[in-house]
Parts: structure tokens; sequence; C-alpha cells
């Protein structure tokens, strides 16, 4: 799609590589948005704030997954800026993260 190919420009877009992982998630393909999440955060050189919408992504990869630890690391992580009362929303009521 469009996104892959602004990444053939642009190989450390860190915004495209957020807006993958976020499309992955929509579709299902866990993995893969998983994938591009971690590419994300390699790449962003921001603070929490920039940093949370890729680990919330990732959140939402791993709790689909039921991959509970790794959901409630990543939900953390994300509990930054617009993302954080759905973060904490997550981690409190759909992971019960301790």
């Amino acid at each position: 799609g469009l996104l892959e190919r602004a990444l053939e420009y642009d190989m450390d877009d860190t915004d495209s590589y957020f807006r993958l992982a976020q499309a992955h998630n929509n579709l299902g393909n866990y993995d893969e948005a998983i994938s591009h999440a971690e590419r994300a955060l390699d790449l962003e050189d921001g603070g929490n704030v920039e940093r949370a919408k890729s680990f919330f992504e990732l959140g939402i990869a791993y709790m689909n997954q039921q991959n509970t630890q790794q959901a409630c690391t990543a939900f953390r992580n994300a509990s930054y800026g617009s993302f954080r009362s759905n973060a904490e929303y997550h981690l409190e009521h759909d992971l019960e993260c301790n």
C-alpha cells in the first residue's frame, strides 16, 4: 500500500512504521504490528511522549496475542501524553497488571 511505498523513499520514517503497526493491528496481523512498532521505537529519537504511540500499538498487539507480561510492559511505557488514559484503562481493566 501507500505506507509501504513511502518507506521505499524514507526507510527511517518513524511515523510510517507507527501507522503500519496501527494498520496491522486493525487487520489482526499482530506479528507484523509488533515488528513495525519495534522499528518505529528503534528510530524514534524523542522522549516518552513521542514514543507512547508506538508502545501503545505494541501493547495492543501483545494483548491480542494473550502475551500479558509484554502487553503490561508496553502499556506502562505508553502511559504518556494523549495515550495515557487509554493505556491505563488497558492496564487496569483488560490486563489487570500488577
